[in-house]
C-alpha cells in the first residue's frame, strides 16, 4: 500500500477500494473488475490463465487513482511462460 500520493505527494491515500464491473442501466453490481493474463495464448482452449483482481488506490486530496491487481507474482509467472 502506498504511504503518499504520486501525483501530489499527500499522505491522504484511500487504500483498496473495489472496482467493480456494472451490467445495465440500473448498475447492477456484476462481479470484481479482473485482470487475466494467459500462459498460452495462443491455444484455442485451456489457456493456462492467472487473474488479478482490481482494486484502487485513491487520494483524498487531488484525486488521483491507482489500480492496483492482487495475486501479482502469478501473473507475472503466467506472463513469463508466454514469451517463451
Amino acid at each position: 500500500m502506498p504511504n503518499t500520493c504520486a501525483r501530489c505527494g499527500s499522505s491522504k491515500i484511500i487504500p483498496g477500494v473495489p472496482l467493480w464491473d456494472h451490467i445495465g442501466d440500473f448498475g447492477v453490481r456484476a462481479s470484481p473488475s479482473r485482470v487475466e493474463v494467459h500462459g498460452d495464448p495462443d491455444a484455442f482452449v485451456m489457456k493456462d490463465t492467472a487473474f488479478g483482481e482490481l482494486s484502487v488506490n485513491i487520494c483524498g486530496e487531488c484525486g488521483h487513482a491507482e489500480l492496483v491487481a492482487s495475486d501479482a507474482p502469478a501473473l507475472w509467472e503466467k506472463y513469463e511462460k508466454s514469451r517463451s
